[in-house]
């Protein structure tokens, strides 16, 4: 993700703002979103839009998910793969996530 593109300065205006619980969940929002993409481009072996020749699998979008924590809900965007071997069956069940 570039800097131009990144929710970091929302966030810290939000920090500025003293919004607490909506920079909390906005954090967790974005390092789980993070995490995710790292995940799924470690096991492709390729980032979105990358051609490679270590590609095991493609990406075919994205599925929202939500994911409940003390914070509040938080909306996820699950890559949806080519395959679903590197891919938990629990991110594609329809019950929220929790965390906390």
């Amino acid at each position: 993700m570039a800097l131009d593109e990144s929710p970091l300065p929302e966030l810290l205006d939000a920090l500025r703002a003293g919004d607490g619980v909506n920079l909390i969940r906005d954090a967790v929002r974005l390092v789980m979103q993070e995490l995710i993409e790292l995940e799924a481009t470690e096991t492709i072996g390729a980032g979105r839009y990358e051609r490679t020749d270590a590609r095991t699998n493609e990406r075919n979008g994205h599925r929202t998910r939500l994911l409940s924590t003390q914070a509040g809900d938080i909306e996820l965007k699950i890559p949806i793969p080519g395959t679903l071997s590197w891919l938990s069956a629990q991110a594609f069940d329809d019950a929220p996530l929790r965390i906390g």
